[in-house]
């Protein structure tokens, strides 16, 4: 009589292993960034945009913490590239930025009189260029009539370029008649202006003169001389001596 061979039973893989062919003696298992749940897998699972594996027979993939993000099939997540921010990674809107070492949850606003000129994905902001200024957000405006300011934001000596949220009126002696600019222009001679803020320099009134620029005022004739019902004279002997009533004069200086 002879003895009838026993069956050796099969058996399921277990989760994180998978085999695509019959009559194997093992499992394999799988591999980093994969997965498999189930324990009659005949392949394993891609993980997929965000999610990641680790280890080899992951049974599961895992979520890429906010901030940081994975492609399919990956082993490990990597943080948001500057620019952008969260999970998924999505780009920074316009007025917000990321540096490279700034927490990759979420992105940071701009500061007023800082700009991202309307680009999203900005690593930085930049400081509103010359002749203009910041109050709002991500908007630089051009300096008003009568006032500046000039470039830069790093303080130093000259403190207005450490506000670039707002211009400086232009001092007495100076004018601006012109938006968005980064000087004022000084008051020529014949012309004078004691007050800040101005769009332009007033002439000189009768008997008063200017020889010189960035005047507040204008220089007063000497005492019986006159500058004959001008205004705006130039020069010192612009002012001629009086000799009567009738408005005649000697002019000394020829």
């Amino acid at each position: 009589m002879s003895e009838v061979a026993s069956e050796v039973p099969c058996h399921n893989c277990p989760v994180g292993f998978f085999q695509a062919s019959a009559s194997q003696p093992s499992c394999q298992a799988c591999s980093p960034g994969t997965k498999q749940d189930d324990t009659e897998g005949t392949s394993c699972i891609k993980c997929l945009l965000d999610t990641f594996s680790s280890n080899a027979h992951s049974s599961s993939c895992t979520a890429c913490p906010k901030g940081w993000t994975a492609l399919t099939k990956s082993s490990s997540c990597v943080q948001c590239s500057a620019g952008a921010a969260g999970t998924p990674c999505v780009n920074c809107g316009a007025g917000q930025y990321r540096g490279y070492k700034d927490n990759s949850t979420s992105c940071k606003v701009c500061p007023f009189g800082y700009t991202t000129l309307s680009q999203v994905g900005s690593a930085t902001c930049s400081i509103c260029s010359a002749g203009k200024f910041g109050n709002s957000l991500d908007i630089c405006t051009n300096c008003p009539l009568g006032q500046y300011r000039k470039g830069g934001g790093g303080g130093g000596d000259d403190e207005l370029k450490a506000t670039p949220t707002m211009c400086n009126l232009c001092p007495a002696g100076f004018h601006q008649d012109t938006l968005g600019q980064a000087s004022c222009l000084p008051c020529s001679p014949s012309v004078s202006q004691d007050q800040a803020g101005q769009t332009n320099c007033d002439k000189c009134e009768i008997n008063f003169f200017s020889n010189e620029t960035e005047l507040e005022k204008c220089f007063k004739c000497a005492v019986g001389q006159t500058t004959v019902d001008k205004r705006g004279e130039l020069f010192f002997n612009d002012c001629f001596v009086a000799i009567s009533d009738t408005k005649k004069y000697i002019d000394y200086s020829r």
